[in-house]
């Protein structure tokens, strides 16, 4: 029996005090927490990775256009850096032709 362990019988627990139990409940939280942000490190950059190679465009923004996020397809098309794009409302990026189609199919994905 150690205190590395992640499972203890009911036996093995009554040996210990009230301080060793609270050191142990710690440590297996604190390793809890370590392996869940590594598997949400993974996760994101997989995530990453999927949407960064998709061809097709995606950028996400705010009601009134204001872009808060591209994609490499995005940029490439675009030809501005993600810097040019993040903060600027993609209505500037289309003619101002084209505003009202634009505005209208954007409500109709909203319903």
């Amino acid at each position: 029996m150690g205190d590395n362990q992640s499972t203890y019988s009911q036996d093995e627990l009554r040996q210990f005090s009230k301080e060793e139990l609270m050191d142990i409940v710690l440590k297996q939280n604190q390793q809890l927490a370590l392996k869940q942000e590594e598997r949400l490190r993974y996760t994101e950059r997989l995530y990453k990775s999927v949407i960064n190679t998709q061809h097709e465009m995606l950028c996400r923004f705010l009601p009134d256009t204001t872009i808060s996020f591209v994609n490499h397809a995005c940029v490439r098309h675009l030809g501005k850096p993600v810097d040019r794009l993040i903060g600027k409302k993609f209505l500037e990026l289309i003619p101002s032709t084209e505003h009202q189609d634009f505005v209208r199919e954007l409500r109709k994905l909203g319903k």
